[in-house]
């Protein structure tokens, strides 16, 4: 069965913790993990790693009862191959799975670009 839940990606792996679809917290539609990647990040891989929860590009998996899809939220720097990664990893079956850019879950390299060009704006 398909998997709700919260990812990150680092240089060399795909760090996950994943919840069954009905232990996530419902809003509207939409079935989230109910814990985010601060907390996650905390308790299970920060004794590992060194950096911030939010240096790496991270995402979720949500469910939407509407569509009866999969959506996988994720920072626009993540190639199709990683996305196909997290997909097989939380056993979301392709015909169900929708892959969204969401700029809430830029890394830190994509928040300097976006500064940047911020920046750009005013001259």
């Amino acid at each position: 069965m398909a998997n709700i839940g919260v990812f990150f990606c680092t240089e060399d792996e795909i760090l996950t913790h994943m919840y069954e679809r009905h232990d996530g917290k419902q809003q509207g539609v939409i079935f989230n993990p109910p814990e985010g990647h601060d907390r996650v990040w905390r308790n299970k891989f920060e004794k590992e790693h060194r950096e911030k929860y939010d240096f790496w590009p991270i995402g979720r998996v949500s469910y939407n009862t509407n569509s009866r899809q999969y959506i996988i939220y994720h920072d626009k720097c993540l190639g199709k191959d990683v996305l196909e990664k997290v997909r097989v990893l939380f056993n979301v079956p392709d015909e169900v799975v929708r892959y969204v850019v969401d700029d809430y879950y830029s890394c830190q390299e994509c928040r300097k670009k976006i500064i940047d060009d911020d920046e750009n704006l005013y001259w």
